[in-house]
């Protein structure tokens, strides 16, 4: 239940700021530092992690799933299906836990990303604009 309505909440509040969605270009590490930084995460390209992925041709329970999350965001893997993308993990200072945040590239444009807890047990978010640098979105 209460996964349920954290995914309800995240749905509302990266939906209320669709209209306000930050130009999408990513080809340089100014240009991805820049777009995240008008979604209120404070990352160096310094510290970012790169790596190629292939999106699947058929998506799995477990991709439909981060395919849904994609969509509470406003972005939709679907279009981008067996194609090869760059993933950048950027380490986002936080008092209160430790999060992460990903890009997924493609052709120097975000198509899609996460913010997340790399614990164990921790969270995932959609790519929404954050208030700060605690994880938490801005309300519409």
């Amino acid at each position: 239940l209460l996964a349920a309505l954290a995914a309800l909440l995240a749905l509302h509040f990266c939906t209320a700021r669709a209209g306000a969605r930050p130009k999408r270009d990513a080809l340089t590490p100014q240009q991805r530092e820049a777009f995240l930084q008008q979604l209120g995460f404070a990352v160096s390209e310094a510290d970012a992690q790169v790596r190629t992925l292939t999106i699947p041709e058929t998506f799995n329970d477990v991709y439909a799933a981060y395919n849904a999350l994609q969509r509470e965001a406003g972005y939709d893997l679907t279009p981008y299906r067996g194609k090869t993308v760059t993933q950048y993990t950027y380490p986002v200072p936080s008092a209160s836990e430790e999060r992460d945040v990903h890009l997924l590239v493609l052709d120097g444009a975000v198509i899609g990303g996460d913010v997340c807890s790399p614990a164990l047990d921790g969270s995932m978010a959609p790519l929404c604009r954050q208030e700060g640098t605690d994880g938490n979105p801005t309300p519409g």
